[in-house]
């Protein structure tokens, strides 16, 4: 994962006087919920409204694409409002092709291509794997009862996994464990919040 970018002043909406500060929260929270998989953290807060793509989307796309990065946009996202919007705020280029993109837009889990077609880096580079980034998803609450836990680094003992997957991914997720230390990092972001989910981390259960 890059640095947020910031080459331009302009704000994330008319609502966000200071878009730089902005991209520079948003970042230090990705850093954390990467270092602290499955434990939800806030996003920044803003007052923007009428976006073409969901807030959360918004924040970690316009602090971690600039005109170098590739992107790929789920079907429901690939609209030409979201594209103009991206475009517009961070200059990054699309494709078409899953495996062509450092980073993936999914406006949910069912949208997400299958992990193994995804760019896994290299032995060399592992570093230039792809990162998911999933919206919608709804979190369970601290005493929410889950058959599924998290374990690995940034974890101490056993972490219950706060968001809904499915067996398929989990199936997927083992393989992409699997491929350490190549393999791909996941985001899963809404209602305002953001879990990281690195390749590292095994997940335990079912769904």
């Amino acid at each position: 994962m890059t640095s947020p970018h910031t080459s331009s002043p302009s704000s994330l909406s008319v609502a966000a006087s200071d878009a730089v500060l902005l991209c520079q929260q948003t970042f230090r929270t990705l850093l954390d919920a990467l270092a602290r998989p499955c434990q939800p953290k806030a996003l920044p807060e803003t007052a923007d409204s009428g976006l073409p793509l969901p807030l959360e989307l918004a924040l970690i796309a316009r602090t971690l694409c600039d005109q170098d990065t590739t992107v790929w946009l789920s079907p429901s996202l690939a609209t030409e409002a979201v594209r103009s919007w991206l475009r517009f705020h961070t200059g990054l280029m699309f494709c078409e092709a899953p495996e062509d993109a450092q980073f993936l837009l999914a406006a949910g889990l069912e949208e997400l291509p299958e992990l193994a077609r995804l760019n896994q880096g290299t032995s060399t580079y592992p570093d230039r794997s792809a990162t998911a980034i999933v919206a919608n998803v709804h979190f369970a609450g601290p005493d929410h009862q889950t058959a599924l836990t998290a374990t690995g680094p940034g974890i101490r003992s056993s972490q219950p996994v706060p968001m809904p997957l499915t067996d398929g991914f989990l199936v997927q997720w083992q393989a992409n464990h699997a491929r350490f230390p190549q393999g791909v990092d996941c985001f899963f972001c809404g209602e305002g919040l953001v879990s990281g989910l690195p390749r590292t981390t095994v997940l335990h259960g079912q769904a």
